[in-house]
């Protein structure tokens, strides 16, 4: 069986943005309610994951 090593790490902008996401998201669901929070929560998510993570896979 072989096993395989898994690193993630995050790129340097990644905690800034969430920070501002954050801020950002706290002012939508107190001007617009909890639906916009879902949509925008996907969206931050996708595009952290699309470009703020390195991966590699080492065996």
């Amino acid at each position: 069986m072989a096993t395989l090593t898994v690193e993630i790490r995050v790129r340097w902008w990644v905690r800034p943005y969430l920070a501002l996401a954050l801020a950002f998201a706290w002012c939508m669901a107190w001007r617009f309610g909890p639906e916009e929070i879902d949509a925008f929560a996907d969206n931050i998510t996708g595009h952290v994951v699309r470009h703020g993570l390195i991966c590699r896979v080492r065996p």
